[in-house]
């Protein structure tokens, strides 16, 4: 049997990171009684970017289900409290970006992809997942001023109409139910949008986005995220 403190560790040790990366796919750290701990090369997932945990099913919270983006892989946490993250293997669509889910609904997933590209799957609770249906939705964002480096998606729903929002090199992209990608965000600047969430505020939705050089942005909820006064100058 595995000894359960391969680091030696002591009573009252306290960790001193040495070379901790968020994502990366290797962490060590010392203590002061000079054991070590490093990860299991086993449970290696690959470089992770994004994370969804936790999300409703109607009006029923699901806190433990959850996804994970890596580098290569997708995977999906369906089970109950504590159960394993397993590899979606019908996801071979290349690296993971950002990930979306429903705010209604989590088995619908949306997936941002190293391309650019946007994929949608309603099967998150599936068994086997190689049984998902994955439908693309990039159509022409691609050729909209600025719609490159895609790093942020997010969802947002007005009664039957889905939302979808991203961000990117150029500002804030949104396509509205089975509308064309249009740009987004009157009075935004046009810059690289690392993140980008809609945040609840019944009975309206407020779009919070952050940028690189040029900060942290609201669109207050009069305009947000479903009114036509969208084009930026």
């Amino acid at each position: 049997m595995p000894s359960p403190n391969p680091g030696g560790l002591r009573s009252g040790d306290v960790l001193t990171p040495l070379n901790i990366k968020v994502g990366a796919n290797t962490i060590t750290a010392t203590v002061p009684s000079g054991g070590t701990i490093a990860l299991n090369p086993k449970a290696n997932l690959g470089f992770v970017n994004a994370i969804v945990y936790g999300g409703r099913q109607g009006a029923a919270p699901m806190a433990d289900v959850g996804y994970v983006g890596t580098n290569s892989k997708l995977y999906v946490r369906q089970a109950a409290q504590f159960g394993a993250f397993a590899a979606v293997t019908s996801w071979n669509k290349g690296g993971v970006v950002a990930l979306a889910a429903d705010p209604t609904d989590w088995r619908h997933i949306y997936v941002l992809d190293s391309q650019g590209r946007v994929w949608f799957s309603s099967k998150g609770d599936a068994s086997p997942t190689s049984n998902w249906n994955w439908v693309q939705l990039t159509g022409r964002l691609g050729a909209l001023p600025g719609a490159k480096n895609l790093q942020s998606i997010a969802i947002a729903n007005d009664g039957n109409t889905r939302v979808i929002l991203v961000g990117g090199a150029g500002g804030a992209y949104r396509k509205v139910g089975n509308d064309p990608w249009s740009e987004y965000g009157a009075g935004l600047p046009n810059v690289l949008t690392t993140d980008i969430d809609v945040v609840s505020t019944a009975p309206d939705n407020v779009l919070l986005a952050g940028t690189m050089g040029r900060g942290a942005w609201t669109i207050p909820p009069t305009i947000a995220p479903f009114s036509p006064d969208h084009t930026r100058a």
